[in-house]
């Protein structure tokens, strides 16, 4: 472990006091630890969830009342003011008092990393997605546990996935809603709390429809077992639009490994048309007087861009975002894959909401990787 990692380590048991017997104070004991939940099972903070490498600051998770995952219900007839839902009461006996409809789709949005300073565009996604047709929509309020320390956020994810999963259940059994119906869009840590979910129900024998990554988080998360991170057989369905993938977090936020079955990497899935790059967006950050979402703007353009090419794939029915599968951007860029133009050979995917269309393209022991290019502003379209 690095000097670093060793320091945060023990940073972290001083703040929070955790003074074990002398035998077992060790780092060894400490990383090993495990954490129970009633209806939600255990957590453990040990391999593969530890890894000197890319995971060295494993946290057990906090509280599932600290965390307090809520799920705030819109649908067409309540689009603004939400019917609001937790595992943890008997606020579940109020669906029936709802727009509730187990026939129609179901769809969770999950935020990431300290969601409240960017809270605009949940609500434009929420919106969204009434818009283009009636269903049930979950927005995710995990804001007890989404920071401001990134690896505890790294360990409450896994607790909000399981809630989730747990809630998921509830509404099958209270309604006879199928899993199968459920589409889950998450955005950077959302997207691995998706994956978790997925995860749970897989272990219960239920199958999960969907799950849209919008720029999966990198942090923790790269190069780790598929266990600890969003994969490809968490849903019948998995995509994922990669918009600031980088190997680590001083370049971007997202994830860089194909984890998908259809892994779209709009301009190269690393910086975006009219965004910054990291070094550029750090400066600006410093030097702005706030840590607001204005200040934040530039250090998130590339990440949140994910977030823009979603919404406008729902939104823009005359834009159609293609990518064409591909072996990488070099090849995409030296024109060795062709395009996605009327009487193309090529095999393209619509990116975003749509993909669904061509899941008879999924191929279940590999990734698809698909490129594309964009413009800087919706409808993104280059034509």
């Amino acid at each position: 472990m690095n000097y670093f990692a060793a320091l945060s380590l023990l940073l972290v048991i001083l703040e929070r006091g955790e003074t074990a017997e002398p035998e077992n104070s060790d780092v060894i004991s400490f990383i090993t630890r495990e954490k129970c939940f009633s209806e939600l099972g255990c957590f453990s903070a040990k391999a593969p969830f530890f890894d000197i490498v890319e995971r060295p600051l494993s946290l057990l998770p906090d509280d599932r009342e600290s965390i307090n995952t809520k799920f705030l219900l819109f649908t067409l007839e309540n689009p603004y003011v939400p019917h609001i839902f937790n595992n943890m009461d008997s606020s579940l006996n109020n669906l029936p008092e709802t727009a509730f409809n187990p026939k129609s789709k179901t769809k969770f949005v999950v935020p990431g990393f300290i969601s409240s300073v960017a809270p605009k565009w949940k609500q434009a996604l929420v919106n969204a997605l009434l818009k283009s047709e009636n269903s049930n929509v979950f927005l995710i309020d995990w804001s007890g546990g989404d920071g401001p320390l990134y690896e505890q956020a790294v360990a409450n994810t896994r607790i909000v996935g399981a809630e989730i999963a747990l809630f998921i259940k509830h509404l099958q059994s209270r309604t006879g809603m199928s899993p199968e119906s459920v589409h889950i869009i998450g955005h950077s840590l959302g997207s691995h709390i998706a994956g978790y979910a997925g995860k749970n129900l897989t272990q219960s024998g239920l199958n999960l429809g969907r799950i849209s990554a919008m720029d999966p988080a990198g942090p923790y998360f790269t190069g780790v077992d598929p266990v600890v991170r969003l994969d490809r057989k968490d849903a019948l369905l998995v995509d994922a639009i990669h918009t600031n993938a980088a190997q680590t977090r001083f370049q971007g936020f997202g994830i860089t490994e194909s984890i998908a079955h259809f892994d779209f990497y709009p301009n190269g899935g690393h910086l975006q048309i009219g965004c910054k790059d990291m070094g550029h967006a750090i400066v600006s950050m410093l030097t702005h007087p706030h840590f607001d979402l204005d200040g934040l703007s530039d250090i998130m353009c590339n990440h949140q861009r994910s977030i823009a090419l979603f919404i406008s794939s729902i939104l823009s029915v005359d834009c159609e975002l293609m990518g064409v599968v591909c072996d990488s951007w070099e090849d995409f860029t030296a024109v060795k894959c062709g395009d996605c133009s009327v009487g193309s050979s090529r095999t393209c995917v619509a990116m975003g909401m749509h993909a669904d269309a061509y899941a008879s393209y999924v191929l279940k022991d590999r990734s698809i990787n698909l490129y594309l290019n964009t413009t800087a502003s919706a409808p993104f379209c280059l034509h």
